[in-house]
């Protein structure tokens, strides 16, 4: 089973738990706060690596640590992922329940790339935009391409849309050889 396919089960799994009983919310903030500790403490991130600590061990540590900051369904989570050892999985799962707890919120990932960063009145002008051409809300990840040269690419699902300033020239440059080569087409025909 792939990476993606195992987070995106437990993903699933937390997230109708969550849903269920009203803690979206709450469930993604616990993940999220998890997941910065662990990756910010280098200790934690080495007790939780290591594969040789039993994961009794591991969750009793875990236990104390997140114990009345983190919701019963999160801590009984948690168990679960230590108990069958896919610890080394939290970002994704975390990763994974985002998007589940997006979709059911009415939240759109949309990926734009620019050729340079974008000031914060534009990236509120392009979100209001996207937001009102696709009828949800719309959560922007940037990207920065200088090799685009300017315009933006807007990738929403699997649909592109292209406007940047290469595509366009690129788009310039294959009409402009058509027309040569229909010119030049037309004039070897003139010659026969």
């Amino acid at each position: 089973m792939s990476d993606r396919s195992l987070a995106s089960r437990y993903a699933q799994a937390l997230f109708l738990s969550a849903q269920e009983q009203d803690l979206l919310d709450q469930v993604e903030g616990d993940l999220r706060l998890v997941v910065d500790q662990v990756e910010k403490n280098e200790d934690l991130a080495r007790f939780v690596d290591q594969q040789l600590i039993p994961p009794e061990n591991k969750t009793e540590v875990i236990e104390r640590i997140f114990k009345g900051k983190i919701s019963n369904l999160s801590m009984n989570f948690l168990k679960l992922v230590f108990r069958k050892r896919r610890e080394r999985y939290l970002r994704e799962f975390l990763e994974e329940y985002v998007e589940l707890a997006d979709s059911a919120r009415g939240i759109e990932k949309v990926e734009i790339t620019t050729a340079v960063e974008l000031s914060p009145q534009q990236r509120e002008f392009v979100k209001n935009r996207l937001s009102e051409m696709i009828n949800r809300k719309v959560k922007l990840i940037e990207k920065v391409d200088p090799k685009i040269l300017g315009g933006l690419v807007v990738k929403i699902g699997d649909r592109v849309y292209d406007g940047s300033v290469i595509n366009k020239l690129d788009s310039l440059k294959r009409h402009l050889k058509s027309v040569h080569l229909q010119l030049e087409e037309d004039r070897g025909e003139m010659a026969t």
